[in-house]
């Protein structure tokens, strides 16, 4: 399944040479022996609640290549002394935690904390140094044959993480993973198109409580992207151009791309720029968010939105727009390369 953006009246679907960050989902609250935990303040905005059922999300390849492994806690409430780097926040179960880590691309641990936890990129075996913590438990990659499971209470207490407080019920929030596999439009076939052989290859998480992660490779890219977005189709006057192949249609979510005046916009802000290509015409932007258009918002909430994507995937493109493509086109745009 796959969702996309841009115009274009055809294209081929490419797949993109190097895999992407696939961008997840995590919980909130752990110790650190080195480090207190992040407050609340300091932990990564996107989260996610609710017992959730995360459909298309898989093993990881270089998980499932493991025979044998499979998440292992550290040992009963014990937590690595050195965790690593704190890779993004959510709350759900634990269930969902072992998903989005092995999702998330550098995720090779996480903190799981009764309903909360954060994912880590740190390497953890059964044999880390750790500390006890009344709350939470590292959970890592291995096999069962190296379980250690040190005395709950065995060294100095750390306090540096609190026990969560009691919350309402979460609410069922579902999630889907999505990629979309992009070439170039058609229409660019224009004289002196810097860019003629564009191909790319978008990842995201959208989840019906408003959480949208996603990450993103587009190749032979000579221009600054300037705007990526996720399309919802209008329809057309063909089968083919009635659904995400071949039909045009608003952007309804942002991703990464330029704010700068005079560029396109829909009235919502990208979360944050693209990144530039090296001098091999590649641009890789390992983690974006997603934003709702305003205009697109007017007839559904959010959610509703996120919930119509993971059940019409077929009514829904992924596009991509560059400098080249806005300055041979302006003042119309035409997106450079899309795929459903």
């Amino acid at each position: 399944k796959s969702v996309s953006s841009g115009r274009l009246p055809h294209f081929v679907c490419i797949m993109a040479a190097r895999a992407l960050a696939t961008l997840v989902v995590a919980l909130l609250c752990c110790a650190n022996s080195s480090a207190a935990t992040a407050t609340p303040d300091e932990r990564p905005a996107a989260s996610l609640r609710g017992v959730v059922v995360a459909r298309g999300l898989q093993e990881a390849p270089a998980v499932a290549a493991g025979f044998g492994s499979t998440w292992l806690p550290l040992g009963t409430h014990r937590v690595a002394d050195s965790e690593g780097d704190e890779l993004l926040a959510v709350t759900g179960d634990l269930d969902l935690c072992k998903q989005v880590c092995s999702n998330y691309q550098g995720c090779k641990s996480f903190a799981f904390c009764g309903g909360q936890c954060f994912l880590k990129n740190g390497e953890i075996n059964g044999k880390s140094p750790s500390h006890f913590n009344p709350v939470c438990a590292t959970y890592y990659r291995g096999t069962t044959a190296e379980v250690v499971l040190p005395a709950p209470n065995h060294g100095a207490e750390d306090t540096s993480t609190s026990k969560p407080s009691p919350t309402e019920a979460l609410a069922p929030v579902e999630c889907q993973s999505f990629r979309s596999e992009m070439a170039m439009n058609q229409q660019q076939q224009y004289p002196g198109n810097p860019e003629l052989q564009m191909t790319g290859v978008a990842k995201l998480i959208l989840c019906t409580n408003g959480t949208m992660l996603g990450s993103l490779q587009v190749e032979g890219v000579h221009s600054e992207i300037i705007a990526t977005h996720i399309h919802r189709c209008e329809g057309g006057s063909t089968p083919q151009t009635k659904t995400a192949a071949l039909c045009s249609g608003p952007p309804v979510v942002n991703f990464c791309g330029s704010n700068g005046a005079g560029l396109i916009a829909d009235g919502t802000e990208y979360s944050g720029p693209c990144s530039g290509a090296g001098s091999d015409g590649v641009s890789l932007t390992p983690s974006m968010d997603g934003a709702l258009v305003h205009a697109a918002g007017a007839s559904m909430s959010l959610s509703e939105l996120v919930a119509d994507i993971i059940a019409h995937t077929d009514m829904y493109y992924y596009n991509v727009h560059t400098m080249a493509s806005w300055n041979h086109w302006f003042p119309e745009h035409q997106g450079a390369c899309r795929g459903p």
